[in-house]
């Protein structure tokens, strides 16, 4: 790989984390209007939820595994610290203040707030929290096995089918992700080659998407887990190839993935607290509360991360390490 190659990549990385994010933030939302009863369901809604629900998480985990070997070469235990930095350490901040918050706003919101769920978040999640959770369970699993590829592979193969237990929902939700995980670790060796063929990857996202919109037509040919699998891996597939194509120019959208550890644990509180307000106001435009309910969960959160940045206090308050883009492209 070319020195000049490196950053390119590491744009249409951020580039799609900086799609994914703009899916969670719009899903989230959406259900919370819905359940709210702030949204009409018959605006396609449920339509909007399946699609955005299909992979926009395994996303997510896809992008982490691409660099989760590379993490390692770094040594056990400059990985651990800093995954603890990055993961742990966010998870038990951003859920305790999540849920010192629905506290204080209790019979406002949409789900039910227990201080109890504070004693149990080593092992029980709340609210969008899981994700850092299963993610932490991920990367521990490659320092077990320092990301052997035929170890990968075989965790990829169990992940595939729909695996439960009892007692620990968690591990169930790790199984049932890993697949995408680890097919970042597999697929990263090659992301050179992969990245020097943007016209052949401009066809696969072509190709993914209309199967990936397909599948929502003809699901019932399908077996379930197949279907889950499917969509995944389609959306995954176009949105990288999306990504690759429109980095060079979509520096915003850089810009957001960089930011996106800060705008996932913090865009709840945004989105929530404005739905709140105008529910408490009597504003009844169901449209208008929603795209503006997901547009304050994206730039109050990116304000904070700006303004974090600048004094050098993201890991302190739990918003990701240092971004890789320039400063001076933060608008």
């Amino acid at each position: 790989m070319t020195q000049a190659a490196r950053p390119e990549r590491l744009d249409w990385v951020d580039t799609a984390r900086g799609i994914g994010i703009l899916l969670v933030v719009y899903g989230h939302a959406l259900r919370g209007h819905v359940t709210s009863g702030q949204f009409d369901p018959s605006w396609h809604a449920d339509l909007q939820d399946s699609v955005i629900y299909a992979f926009h998480m395994p996303l997510f985990f896809f992008l982490a595994g691409l660099f989760a070997k590379r993490s390692l070469t770094k040594g056990a235990q400059i990985f651990v610290r800093e995954k603890a930095v990055t993961l742990v350490y966010p998870y038990f901040l951003w859920s305790i203040v999540s849920v010192g918050l629905g506290s204080l706003a209790a019979g406002a919101v949409n789900s039910a707030v227990d201080g109890g769920m504070l004693l149990v978040l080593w092992r029980t999640p709340v609210y969008q929290y899981w994700f850092l959770y299963a993610l932490v369970i991920c990367q521990l699993v490659t320092l077990i096995t320092r990301g052997n590829p035929w170890i990968t592979g075989l965790l990829c193969v169990i992940s595939a089918f729909d695996v439960r237990f009892s007692g620990f929902n968690m591990l169930t939700v790790f199984v049932s992700f890993y697949i995408y995980f680890g097919a970042g670790i597999l697929i990263a060796p090659y992301l050179s080659e992969i990245h020097e063929k943007r016209r052949a990857i401009a066809a696969a996202a072509t190709l993914a998407a209309i199967l990936f919109l397909a599948s929502f037509f003809i699901s019932d040919i399908f077996h379930e887990r197949f279907l889950v699998l499917g969509r995944a891996v389609t959306g995954i597939v176009a949105t990288v190839g999306v990504a690759m194509l429109c980095a060079p120019w979509s520096r915003w959208l850089a810009v957001l993935g960089a930011a996106s550890m800060a705008i996932y644990v913090l865009h709840t509180i945004f989105s929530a607290g404005l739905r709140i307000g105008l529910r408490t106001s009597g504003y009844s435009n169901d449209l208008v509360a929603l795209i503006l309910g997901a547009l304050i969960g994206i730039f109050g959160p990116l304000a904070i991360w700006a303004l974090a940045r600048r004094y050098g206090a993201l890991p302190w308050l739990g918003l990701g390490a240092q971004p890789r883009i320039p400063r001076e492209q933060v608008a």
